[in-house]
């Protein structure tokens, strides 16, 4: 019997409600939220404004973590200051002690040095920090052509209290989490 869904997608496709099975790496889709509201002061790192960079989908911590555990490289561009040191050593640490062994990667702005060092590491996952001026679509897609096959899975952290995909942030990564105003500052 749990033939008969996947058959029924294939069979029906889009008639029958299948699309975006991709969103999120879930096999139906992501999950509905129970709630999708944004906490008005959010507490950084774990409650800040987080979107999929490709369809303005509100997510949540446990979605971004959902995706690091079917992910072989997860790829975090930041700028530097407390907050954002904050987001990417709160999604490293969640990685780490959920998903072992982990290599932790520092990077360059330059796409090609910095795929070619993440491909040549040694480990099932593959955590790498760069910085904000780095182009995270040209960075997955030189990754995935050194290492077929790999699941690359991009955050960018942004400056700014949006509380909505910005339209020139739409592609820019996977996961767009915002700063804005926190409790913590």
């Amino acid at each position: 019997m749990k033939a008969f869904p996947v058959l029924a997608c294939f069979i029906l496709g889009p008639f029958a409600g299948c699309t975006g099975s991709h969103e999120m790496g879930e096999p139906w889709g992501s999950p509905m939220q129970f709630s999708t509201a944004l906490p008005d002061r959010p507490e950084a790192p774990r409650d800040l404004a987080m979107f999929n960079g490709r369809n303005g989908r509100v997510l949540m911590w446990a979605d971004l973590m959902r995706l690091a555990r079917r992910s072989d490289i997860v790829v975090v561009s930041a700028p530097e200051g407390p907050v954002p040191d904050m987001v990417r050593r709160a999604l490293f640490e969640d990685v780490t002690e959920a998903f072992p062994p982990v290599v932790e990667i520092a990077c360059t702005d330059e796409v090609e040095p910095c795929a070619t060092q993440v491909v040549e590491a040694q480990g099932r996952r593959r955590l790498v920090r760069c910085g904000p001026d780095m182009d995270l679509e040209a960075l997955s897609a030189s990754i995935r052509a050194q290492a077929w096959g790999k699941v690359v899975t991009t955050v960018a952290v942004l400056p700014g209290q949006a509380r909505e995909l910005q339209p020139g942030e739409a592609g820019r990564a996977d996961v767009v989490v915002h700063l804005g105003a926190t409790a913590t500052e």
